[in-house]
């Protein structure tokens, strides 16, 4: 067995806890911008990391080579920059392969093409492998760690805090939007000083890992290697990329600037005012402009635009007439762009109020009422959190949150709702979700792609009343009709494709279903898993309470993250937050078990308690929340939210005590984890909530495998 030479410091345990969770933030972040089908595959790459940290902590008594680390982290890192620019490297054609898998994320595909696919697959595997390899060594480590550790609790905790700093220093460095060379700078900095620590007092047994110098080294080059054209921000949701003029490419005329998010083009700022040179005939039918015909005359007089981006809306919203303007956007970067060179100069304007906040979250706290609701085009392609498959643009959506948008209208007031269409499915869902709310159907205009506009399925509705008045201003307007005739849709859509809700938020999905690709990939997965146990674990197995308390702890972060996402907004704040809550509650139980040391009868509480907090969990709808004032409902939830843990960290924290072998226990419970995590997909299927009780299903599996073990925990 590779152990520290002497007694294992707390430092080390605190570090190499740092390392593994700030590398499996970056990795996670960096793959799923640079490799776009891992946007939309993001748990995967979660599931490698946890793989290969569970697999070395399974193997702790072997040769630990740190450097090894460093050596497959470049290789990940060349592999996806590709300098040469390879074309039968690029890892980006994985998404054009798998894009018949995946057709409800990418592109209109209606057959499978198997080949390509079978190519995709293979690439989205080795991508997997060098991934877990690169945690392979850090996991061996903390094994060995907790294996020679005379107080296996403190270690734990010591682990547990390290997690901790390791999540939010990545957290302040997104939030600072901070480039992707300062995330591996610091990852290499703790890497290097860990490997110079193992040296001490051992510089012939650890030469070798000398090696990380030099890759690491690499790693950097690499990722600092200039690739896109204009000017790069990475957001502290996503990859920004500016583009100005002779850079744009094929863009619209009146665009002057645009926008690119994670290597896909996003939306462009236009010039539609009187100045831009246009037609006033082409200017007032542009999809910013045409709605207003449908409201009363003068412009209306509180608006509220959510997906506000760099202006547009809120530009199209002062060139007819509004008083007042709330533009909320989520990320703060594309809003300062959009302050920054915008033509129109729309934040400019006294009567907008920019609001960096998610939507969801400004419906709750909002005290105003509007004439107009107004939803840009927010289609975004990004994950919300690395621990679920919900979009960063999903939750606005759903039934819930027309609802709670309907309450903020005054008297006679309407929504308007553009969205990219590349399926009918989408635009008879919308439309189901204005009949659900409304009462009634939406009108439903389709503005083509043009200088004017980008483009998309345009929604206009409302209540009764509200919806009578526009159609008189319709018929008012002679051509308002024409155009309005025109612009409708070639086919009528029968509202039959069931609603997204808050528990099944899956706007992408024609009906509740898991995706091909996510089948497939966990399907190739498992076969692996399973046809390598024997090989990769040996005859021993794994310990099954340990691994049932993994998947149920991942299963319930994920149900945490969603939670929180609803009652405080899809931040990045709320998704840090959350995270550490969950890390910082678990971490108060281990102290409570060195405190308290509990025994058989304590320990059956606390199991009793973890399945009730469940149930409450399951049971308990979010408005109660919601009702409260904002600060006593963050400690209120926080600690309803996060109660479960505390309990399952009780028994973890007593069952890690008494179990010999300190690294098995810890690499099944990671491997818990990733069966965790592929059951996320489950969420496709039964909603996001019901998570829950699979998560209780993995707790009373590890309730049978643990009740017969009593007596005091060591500590």
């Amino acid at each position: 067995m590779d152990m520290p030479a002497s007694r294992p410091r707390d430092s080390t345990v605190f570090w190499i806890s740092v390392l593994l969770l700030f590398l499996e933030m970056l990795v996670i972040r960096w793959v799923s911008v640079e490799v776009r089908i891992f946007a939309h595959l993001k748990n995967l790459v979660l599931i490698s990391a946890f793989l290969g940290a569970g697999l070395g902590s399974f193997h702790a008594a072997r040769t630990v080579r740190l450097w090894l680390s460093a050596a497959f982290l470049a290789a990940t890192v060349l592999l996806v920059v590709n300098p040469l620019g390879v074309e039968a490297l690029s890892m980006q054609r994985i998404t054009e392969f798998l894009s018949s898998l995946s057709k409800y994320y990418f592109y209109e595909v209606k057959e499978v093409d198997w080949t390509a696919s079978a190519l995709g697959l293979g690439w989205t595997l080795v991508v997997f492998g060098l991934i877990a390899a690169t945690f392979y060594p850090i996991g061996q480590l903390l094994g060995a760690l907790f294996d020679a550790h005379p107080r296996p609790l403190r270690a734990y905790a010591v682990n547990l805090a390290g997690s901790l700093v390791g999540i939010l220093l990545f957290s302040a460095l997104s939030a600072w939007s901070m480039p992707p060379v300062a995330w591996f700078g610091v990852a290499a900095a703790i890497h290097l000083g860990l490997v110079f620590a193992r040296r001490q007092g051992r510089p012939d047994g650890h030469r070798a890992e000398l090696l990380a110098v030099p890759l690491l080294g690499a790693v950097l080059a690499l990722v600092a290697f200039p690739r896109d054209p204009g000017r790069t921000v990475w957001s502290p949701y996503q990859k920004l990329t500016l583009l100005s003029g002779a850079a744009q490419g094929e863009t619209l005329a009146t665009s002057r600037h645009t926008i690119r998010t994670n290597n896909t083009g996003y939306q462009g700022m236009l010039d539609l005012s009187d100045a831009s040179g246009l037609p006033a005939e082409e200017r007032r039918r542009s999809q910013y402009n045409f709605p207003y015909r449908l409201l009363a005359d003068g412009g209306p007089e509180d608006v509220l635009i959510v997906g506000a981006g760099s202006g547009n809306d809120a530009a199209g919203a002062l060139r007819n007439g509004a008083k007042h303007i709330d533009a909320v956007e989520i990320d703060p970067v594309i809003l300062e762009m959009g302050e920054e060179l915008h033509p129109e100069r729309p934040y400019a304007d006294l009567r907008v109020t920019p609001v960096v906040d998610d939507a969801r979250s400004f419906f709750k706290k909002s005290t105003r009422r509007y004439d107009l609701a107004w939803f840009g085009l927010a289609d975004s392609v990004t994950l919300s959190s690395t621990h679920n498959n919900v979009r960063l643009d999903h939750y606005l959506y759903t039934v819930e949150a027309l609802t709670e948008v309907s309450r903020l209208l005054k008297p006679g007031g309407v929504v308007v709702m553009t969205y990219s269409i590349t399926d009918d499915f989408i635009a008879d869902r919308l439309q189901g979700l204005f009949q659900e709310v409304f009462g009634r159907p939406p009108l439903v205009f389709v503005f083509p792609w043009s200088d004017v506009g980008w483009g998309g399925v345009c929604f206009v509705g409302g209540p009764e009343a509200s919806m009578r008045q526009v159609e008189a201003r319709i018929a008012a307007q002679p051509w308002v009709r024409e155009w309005i005739d025109e612009l409708r849709p070639k086919k009528a859509y029968p509202m039959e494709t069931p609603l997204t809700t808050d528990d099944w938020p899956y706007l992408f999905h024609p009906v509740a279903g898991i995706p091909a690709v996510h089948l497939v990939v966990t399907g190739i997965l498992l076969a692996l898993l399973v046809g390598g146990k024997r090989v990769v674990l040996g005859r021993g197995g794994v310990d099954l309470h340990f691994f049932c308390l993994g998947a149920g702890f991942l299963l319930l972060e994920v149900q945490n993250v969603s939670k929180a996402s609803l009652l405080f907004g899809a931040t990045w704040a709320v998704n840090a937050f959350i995270i550490s809550a969950i890390l910082l509650m678990a971490f108060l139980s281990t102290l409570f078990v060195v405190w308290a040391r509990p025994g058989r009868t304590a320990l059956a509480v606390a199991w009793l308690l973890l399945l009730a907090t469940l149930l409450a969990n399951y049971f308990l709808p979010l408005d109660v929340l919601n009702r409260l004032p904002f600060a006593g409902k963050v400690a209120l939830a926080s600690a309803f939210l996060t109660s479960p843990v505390f309990f399952s960290g009780i028994v973890f924290s007593t069952s890690f005590a008494r179990v010999e072998g300190k690294s098995a226990a810890l690499g099944a419970n990671l491997l818990g984890a990733i069966v965790g995590g592929m059951l996320e997909s489950l969420s496709f299927v039964v909603g996001v909530r019901a998570l829950l009780l699979v998560a209780g299903f993995f707790y009373l599996g590890a309730w049978a495998r643990d009740r017969s073990r009593i007596g005091p925990p060591v500590v």
